[in-house]
């Protein structure tokens, strides 16, 4: 997996410069983006969803709790949850849980 460290030590450049061109936030000298940009897509750098949504405060994800969801009642509508989510860009988990006597 590539990161924005591994940009940055490619073109020569700072994190913060990376994350500032890759962001489009902040100043950084069109020919540094232009750099950046390129060898991004060079080395297929895709952001991280789990560094991405701490950053935003958001996860994305939904989080189905059932002890069996095939006998669940709503099994259709978590079904519909989880396409339409993944339409979206929502990362949906299921978690069974089981009863200790």
């Amino acid at each position: 997996m590539v990161t924005r460290k591994d940009i940055a030590r490619e073109v020569g450049v700072s994190v913060s410069v990376v994350s500032r061109a890759l962001n489009n936030s902040g100043y950084v000298d069109a020919g540094k983006r232009k750099k950046i940009i390129e060898k991004a897509e060079e080395l297929g750098y895709v952001p991280n969803p789990k560094a991405m949504s701490l950053m935003q405060n958001r996860t994305r994800q939904i989080l189905f709790y059932s002890k069996n969801l095939k006998k669940c009642l709503q099994y259709g509508t978590v079904r519909g949850y989880v396409q339409g989510g993944g339409r979206t860009g929502l990362h949906c988990s299921y978690l069974r849980f089981f009863e200790f006597l």
